[in-house]
Formats: structure tokens, sequence, C-alpha cells
């Protein structure tokens, strides 16, 4: 049995609008359904990915109170 877009019983635009909707209103009403469904396709990219070999190179940023020119470029590092 061949299957086609034109056998089904919604119109394909309406399927789209109505999932569209759907995906908004849960969106704005704050559902967690979709926090969930991102976490699990983030998963699902990381275990696609596979393991990578961590890089030797390693940067230490040490950033004190005396570095008062990092708090006069607006950078939010401390108070002003």
């Amino acid at each position: 049995m061949k299957f086609s877009l034109s056998s089904l019983p919604v119109p394909p635009a309406f399927l789209t609008l109505g999932s569209i909707l759907l995906v908004v209103i849960l969106f704005v009403s704050g559902t967690p359904i979709l926090d969930l469904i991102e976490l699990k396709t983030y998963d699902l990219r990381f275990l696609s990915r596979g393991q990578l070999q961590p890089s030797p190179a390693v940067v230490m940023a040490v950033i004190d109170e005396k570095a008062s020119i990092w708090k006069g470029a607006g950078l939010g590092l401390g108070p002003n």
C-alpha cells in the first residue's frame, strides 16, 4: 500500500500551522516539556559525535580585584 500526502484527511498546511501553534503555546505557557526535549536532543548530539580527545593546551586567566582596567571597561567583573 503506497502512502501519499493527498490521502491524508487533513491538508499538510493545516498540520504545519497546527504544529507551530502547539509549540508556541507550549513555549508561552512555560511547559517544561520543551526543555526536556531540548536536553534529550543535546544528549543525542553528544552521543552521535563520539568522544573527543582533550587538548593538551591549558590556559589560566587570573583576574584579581586590582585589575581595575576590567572594571572600567564595563565587563561586569566586580563592583564598579
